[in-house]
């Protein structure tokens, strides 16, 4: 006889929010989206840098450096912002405020290992 092989699969719960919960969080699910944006777009540009040093053996020129020093400003200040708007959701409505990370948790979790690595 065979034996079966079982495989598990993670359960997660569904993802959900009140359309309250939605509403009191806009402005930090926005603040949280620009610092993912301004993330990413600061390790897209690494990756351009990398990738003309290993195609063609070019180190970043000094309008590179201050473009790249640009972007992780940009990141920064977002992670401030975020940071702020995080802490007044969370004294100011503390219920959302965990509902709102437990969505951001999920939707992370579920986009873990489908995530280019830089």
């Amino acid at each position: 006889m065979d034996e079966e092989v079982k495989t598990e699969t993670k359960q997660l719960p569904i993802l959900v929010m009140t359309d309250q919960q939605r509403l009191d969080s806009a402005t930090t699910w926005q603040s949280y989206n620009a610092m993912e944006t301004t993330k990413q777009r600061h390790f897209d540009f690494l990756n351009v840098l990398e990738l003309k040093k290993k195609n063609f053996n070019l180190d970043p020129t000094e309008n590179d450096k201050v473009v790249l020093e640009h972007l992780l400003k940009d990141h920064d200040l977002q992670v401030k912002h975020f940071t702020a708007q995080s802490l007044a959701l969370k004294e100011k409505n503390p219920e959302t405020h965990k509902a709102l990370f437990i969505y951001i948790g999920k939707i992370n979790e579920l986009l873990e290992g489908h995530r280019e690595v830089h």
